[in-house]
């Protein structure tokens, strides 16, 4: 199926123009997970043949700023690389091969800075996929505007993100969320919980433990709001430190109050938590968001310790979500020897938007 797309403001500005004079058609991205083309993500494929300023020679540059050190944010550039490879084993777009030019930025945004800073002036990439890190990603939201350079981000959730941009479109419209927001995983966990705590369970009450984060601030103001909606009284809201290194009296202050499940926004705190929580025995269980969780390194980083604990995802690697799930996780098994976290599938799908 195509459907014609275009936007002028932007067909005009954006460094990310593919396609010959003329070519305005976008057929659907291949997509490893069930997310609907929405109107955003229409424009930001139409970015990729707009006649504007278009490349007709060359490859077609795609930097990706990750933390390739990170449990999760890892995945990112393997994925983005190996999606890169198949395309060029199949003719490139157009004939044009796709060259993935990969930036490590230590999980700062500082650098992230930096790095787009080269990408856009140095490197002239056509476009970035960038981080999982909200905070990073709303660093770089008001350089994409200065340096007309389009920006998706694979795994950022902060709901601000996106409301940045709906205060000041003429400029940030070059940003583009490739992912859930906060609100929308919150009310996930709040929909299986409803299935599975509640309705099956009997739970009546939690506790929400979440780090301090940019994206875990509109993660717990919807959870406040969701938890009681399906029967779970929220009993307690902590926010812990992304760099605390002892849970111990954060768990000793659960266990006091009883809830009958901890509500969980964990991601940049790595895996302490979950570790000192299975040597502790803490006798409540953990359900939510863990980032960590959705790499399958995790169970090895934690020695074991994951066993038991539910957490979202939107995508697995034993799920045919679209025909294109399990051909894409049995790659990245074969080549990289593990399977990939979450914003794994969605880089990779990322760098099929000019297919």
């Amino acid at each position: 199926m195509s459907r014609e797309v275009g936007h002028p403001d932007i067909l005009r500005e954006a460094r990310f123009d593919l396609r010959e004079p003329g070519q305005t058609v976008l057929r659907q991205p291949r997509k490893t997970q069930g997310f609907m083309l929405t109107a955003a993500a229409a424009t930001l494929a139409a970015m990729f043949f707009s006649p504007a300023h278009a490349q007709t020679s060359g490859n077609i540059k795609i930097g990706v700023i990750s933390e390739a050190q990170a449990v999760a944010g890892s995945s990112i550039p393997l994925a983005a690389q190996l999606a890169a490879d198949e395309i060029n084993a199949a003719g490139g777009v157009n004939g044009r091969k796709i060259e993935i030019i990969s930036y490590d930025n230590h999980s700062s945004a500082a650098e992230s800075v930096r790095a787009f800073q080269r990408a856009a002036n140095e490197d002239h990439v056509n476009a970035v996929i960038a981080s999982y890190i909200s905070e990073v990603v709303l660093a770089l939201e008001p350089w994409t505007g200065r340096l007309k350079t389009v920006m998706v981000t694979p795994g950022a959730a902060s709901d601000v993100i996106t409301q940045n941009i709906a205060k000041d479109y003429n400029h940030l419209k070059y940003t583009f969320h490739g992912y859930l927001t906060s609100t929308s995983l919150s009310d996930s966990v709040c929909a299986a919980a409803k299935d599975l705590l509640v309705g099956q369970l009997h739970m009546k009450s939690a506790v929400v433990m979440s780090e301090d984060a940019a994206w875990t601030t509109p993660l717990d103001a919807e959870y406040l709001k969701c938890l009681p909606n399906i029967g779970l009284k929220v009993l307690d809201d902590i926010r812990v430190s992304p760099d605390t290194t002892d849970f111990t009296p954060i768990f000793n202050k659960i266990e006091g109050e009883k809830p009958d499940v901890m509500i969980t926004g964990i991601s940049h705190v790595g895996v302490q938590p979950t570790v000192q929580w299975k040597q502790q025995e803490v006798p409540i269980p953990m359900f939510g968001i863990s980032s960590q969780a959705t790499n399958s390194s995790f169970w090895n980083d934690t020695n074991g310790a994951v066993e038991g604990v539910l957490y979202q995802g939107v995508s697995g690697p034993d799920v045919a979500v679209t025909p294109r799930t399990l051909p894409f996780v049995n790659a990245f098994k074969a080549r990289y020897g593990n399977f990939p976290s979450y914003c794994g599938y969605t880089a990779y799908d990322e760098v099929y938007y000019p297919r």
